[in-house]
């Protein structure tokens, strides 16, 4: 099994596209943090606003326990603060729920930012890169015996370009038909580099039976 094609176009090609979704995958990452980063800044102030209030709250509360230690009207003085600190307890919890809330949205806003665009290309990216891997390991399993090479010549004459077979010979058709080793391997050969497969040495030196008094 091959992650690339042997070195080709097609290589290149697949190479280009790599370091594409690459470039596109970190462009998109470095988008998501700075929306987190602008989200978490605009909560700043309520950010500032929860800190004041609870300390306010903790200041109230700390001031009753000192007036609650004073003898016999203790008791009576503390309460007003008790009291103003009770009211403020809606407040603070309000104030840190919105910070909360701001921070959620601030990642759930550059997970997004990420996310959406970089799922976009790996939907047209990725199949194409596991059919590749797939043809890969299917090709490397048939290669097995001779015949499977002659099988593989047949496809590169239906699938490969005309002026890429006429390199072979003339008439690669003619070649094939007859049964000459020597094209049929370079045929083959064509679909295997396609598939990031290198061609066996005993199947290009050792042709089958069949074909030996051709080669």
């Amino acid at each position: 099994m091959a992650l690339y094609a042997r070195p080709s176009r097609t290589r290149r090609r697949q190479v280009t596209a790599d370091l594409l979704v690459l470039g596109w995958t970190i462009l998109w990452a470095l988008v998501g943090v700075e929306v987190w980063r602008r989200v978490m800044a605009a909560a700043e102030p309520a950010r500032r606003v929860a800190e004041s209030v609870t300390r306010m709250q903790n200041d109230l509360a700390s001031a009753s326990g000192d007036v609650g230690g004073i003898p016999v009207a203790g008791e009576q003085l503390r309460r007003p603060f008790d009291s103003a600190a009770g009211s403020m307890r809606p407040i603070v919890e309000a104030s840190q729920d919105q910070v909360r809330t701001l921070e959620q949205l601030a990642v759930l806003l550059g997970l997004l930012a990420f996310i959406l665009p970089v799922a976009l290309v790996l939907t047209g990216w990725l199949p194409v890169r596991l059919r590749f891997v797939r043809r890969s390991r299917e090709v490397t399993r048939l290669l097995d015996s001779g015949a499977d090479l002659d099988l593989l010549a047949l496809r590169a004459l239906a699938t490969q370009p005309v002026r890429t077979l006429a390199r072979i010979d003339p008439d690669p058709l003619g070649q094939w038909r007859a049964g000459h080793w020597a094209t049929i391997v370079r045929l083959a050969d064509l679909e295997l580099a396609e598939a990031g497969v290198g061609l066996p040495r005993e199947l290009r030196d050792r042709p089958p039976d069949r074909f030996a008094d051709e080669s």
